[in-house]
Formats: C-alpha cells, sequence, structure tokens
C-alpha cells in the first residue's frame, strides 16, 4: 500500500504543487492587503479538506485498477480486452499501442507457427523416406562377405537407430494422443529389446544376462520398448567387456545394469539434459544428448520414473519404476 501511494504521489506531483503555488499566491496577496487572517485561512483550510477528500477518491481509484492489473498478471489466459476501460486520453493511447504490439506479435507468431508447421511436415516425410533406402542397402549389404558385411551392417543398423530417434522426438510434444495404457509383459517387452541390438551384442562380444522378469505392469508397451532401446544403446556404447544384465527388484522396478565405464559423478545430475553429452559423449565424439533426454520425458509422460547410478571404471545402473505396482509383480493402478 505504502509504494502505491507514493506511486500515486508522485504521478500527481505537478498537479500538487500546482494547487500549493495557487494556496500560496493566495495567502500572500491577501496578506499585501492587509486582510485579517480569519478571512483567508478559512478557505484555505477549506480547499484543503476538498483537495484531500477528492485525492482520496482518485487514490482509492487508483488503487482498485492496479490490483485489477495484478490479478491479470496471475492469469496467463487473460487478454487485452480484459483491462479495464480506459478513463482518460493517456490510457485510451497507450491501450491502442498495447492492442497495435499484441496484433503485429500474433501475426509474426502465426507465420512463425505456420513455418515450423512446414519444417515438420518435411522433416517427418524426410525421415520416413529415409527408411526406404536404408532397408534397401541392408538387403545388397547382405550379399557382401567378410568383416565389410559386419561394418556395413552395423553402420546401416545405427542409421536406422537415429532415424527411428529423429521420428520419435517428432512425435513428443503430441505423444499423449498415441498413448495406450494396458497391462503387459516386461519379459516380452525386454526380449524384444535384446533381439532388436542382438547383432551388436554378437559383435561387441558382450554377454547379456537376464534375471527374474516375471512382472506385468500398466504401460504403453511401444513407447516403453523405444525407452528400453535408449537405455540399451547407452549401455552397448559405453560397454566394452563384461556384460549387460537385466532383471527386476522390488516387484516395481526395471533395472538395466552393465560393466562399462561408468559416468563420472559431476556429470550425474545432468545427463538427463537436453544436448548434454558429460565427459563421455565428448570423448566419443557421436553422442547427441537426445537419448536419455527424450527416455525421461517420455517416462515421465507414461507416469513412470528413472534413476541412474554410476561410478567410473565400475558401471551403470539404470532403474525404471512404476507405479501402481505391488510386490507381487501384479499392477494395481496406474
Amino acid at each position: 500500500m505504502r509504494s502505491v501511494l507514493f506511486s500515486y504521489l508522485g504521478e500527481k506531483k505537478h498537479t500538487l504543487l500546482l494547487w500549493m503555488g495557487i494556496e500560496l499566491i493566495f495567502v500572500i496577496l491577501l496578506s499585501l492587503y492587509r486582510v485579517p487572517s480569519e478571512y483567508y485561512w478559512y478557505p484555505v483550510l477549506l480547499s484543503t479538506v476538498l483537495v484531500l477528500a477528492g485525492g482520496g477518491i482518485s487514490f482509492a481509484a487508483y488503487y482498485r485498477k492496479h490490483r485489477d492489473r495484478e490479478r491479470m498478471l496471475m492469469h496467463v489466459d487473460a487478454t487485452l480486452e480484459d483491462l479495464p476501460e480506459p478513463e482518460n486520453l493517456t490510457e485510451r493511447d497507450y491501450r491502442n499501442l498495447l492492442m497495435a504490439v499484441s496484433d503485429a506479435r500474433r501475426e509474426e507468431v502465426t507465420r512463425y507457427d505456420a513455418k515450423m508447421g512446414e519444417m515438420y511436415e518435411y522433416i517427418t516425410l524426410w525421415a520416413h523416406q529415409m527408411k526406404t533406402p536404408i532397408t534397401a542397402m541392408g538387403l545388397v549389404v547382405q550379399q557382401t562377405d567378410g568383416e565389410e558385411q559386419e561394418t556395413l551392417e552395423q553402420q546401416l543398423f545405427e542409421m536406422d537407430r537415429y532415424v527411428d530417434t529423429l521420428l520419435q522426438y517428432l512425435k513428443l510434444d503430441t505423444m499423449n494422443q498415441d498413448l495406450v495404457f494396458r497391462e503387459d509383459s516386461v519379459e516380452n517387452i525386454v526380449r524384444e529389446g535384446i533381439r532388436y541390438y542382438s547383432k551388436i551384442f554378437i559383435l561387441k562380444h558382450l554377454a547379456v544376462e537376464t534375471g527374474d522378469l516375471t512382472m506385468v505392469v500398466v504401460t504403453d508397451e511401444k513407447w516403453l520398448l523405444f525407452c528400453l532401446k535408449q537405455i540399451l544403446s547407452n549401455a552397448l556404447k559405453y560397454t566394452s567387456e563384461g556384460r549387460i544384465s537385466i532383471y527386476t527388484a522390488d516387484g516395481n522396478k526395471l533395472v538395466v545394469q552393465d560393466t562399462g565405464i561408468g559416468i563420472a559423478a559431476e556429470d550425474l545430475p545432468r545427463i538427463f539434459d537436453k544436448g548434454f553429452t558429460g565427459y563421455n559423449g565428448r570423448r566419443d565424439k557421436k553422442a547427441t544428448g537426445i537419448g536419455l533426454y527424450l527416455t525421461k520425458k517420455i517416462l515421465d509422460k507414461m507416469g513412470h520414473s528413472i534413476t541412474v547410478e554410476s561410478e567410473p571404471g565400475v558401471g551403470t545402473i539404470v532403474t525404471i519404476g512404476f507405479t501402481g505396482q505391488d510386490r507381487s509383480g501384479r499392477c494395481r493402478t496406474q
């Protein structure tokens, strides 16, 4: 209240100074004509009371408008039409300026959205069309022999995976429309993920161990499989020897554990940040910092959780937590 009062007085200072100047001139002139003081101090006092009363009413309206504007700031859906009606020419001019700026901004946003929409459609079309030549090249590579075949197959596999990641990234904002929750077997999803990377496991001579996977969860099988593929991709990328273990824990968790190079302690808090690659990614020079970011976003949208524990030189443990699961592994609610 005090700050508003000071602001009001600051805006009205010229009016106050003018009134005080007029009152002073009135008193001086009457004094010069030797008019008894009781004849001019009374009108001065009366005019002061009237000014204070009028100022109080004016300040009340000023304060009310200020509170209205503060309430509008707390509601992001407020529009210029919700502004109080202008009471003078200055307020009307500012309102017209705001509406002109708002209209120009709205047109700019519309043009930008249209441009981004065209680009989104083009990139989506491009990604889908890339699948055809990748599949064709895979058929050609199968007819070659020797070490070159393995190298080419691995590179084609990576290209196909990157295109899949791009498509899922493009769908991220609208994935809620694509979610289909139902009870699914964790074992079936894990087996499919392992099968997807089976050639990479063989090429890198890595063992994969599966523990107890007899757990049924309420999830979207397609999106959960995508997240599992991203986790397995990182495990395969940074594990050169040893094994990758996949098992369930506590009846409501899926765990992927590797014996890779691990993640530096200072990098762990930022591994889900978009574009963050960390020490391992900078050394690898191929990391994009998108995989774990997408995984976290997707799992959050599905109501699942993800945590990562790691120790450099020992390995990494990634845990996906499912809500609404009891310790018997059966689903209660989502």
